[in-house]
């Protein structure tokens, strides 16, 4: 979908802008913990070296924690989630995650009702776009 492909294409343009960067493998896997798990344990069957894991959510990079974490290999490689859930937040203050991308869902979700009381309640316009 949109989300997958505009993610890999920002995460491509900053790795290419970074040689000593190298992917050596990438599959989809489906926005959830379970595909995660075992996409993660794949790779690192064929690619035991792997230093970083870069999940496009939080959901799969959780369930790729799991699969780290059942090799003893959590805390050897670098964990980057997507969507800075509280479980992934969480994961970062352990050192089981080296980061996620906040994608100001929380802040969203105060603007659509902020927008909902300026219109119903209180008859003001509104601007064309509100993040």
């Amino acid at each position: 979908g949109p989300h997958t492909s505009q993610r890999m294409k920002g995460f491509n343009e900053i790795i290419s802008k970074h040689p000593n960067f190298k992917i050596v493998a990438e599959q989809p896997a489906g926005w959830v913990r379970a595909q995660g798990l075992s996409v993660t344990e794949n790779m690192f069957t064929a690619h035991p070296d792997i230093e970083v894991l870069v999940a496009l959510y939080d959901e799969m990079a959780l369930g790729g924690l799991q699969a780290l974490k059942a090799k003893g290999l959590n805390g050897k490689v670098a964990i980057v989630g997507y969507e800075n859930m509280k479980e992934a937040n969480d994961a970062i203050l352990t050192g089981d995650f080296a980061a996620t991308v906040d994608t100001g869902a929380k802040e969203e979700g105060r603007n659509i009702i902020r927008a909902v009381d300026e219109f119903l309640m209180k008859g003001h316009p509104l601007p064309k776009k509100i993040f």
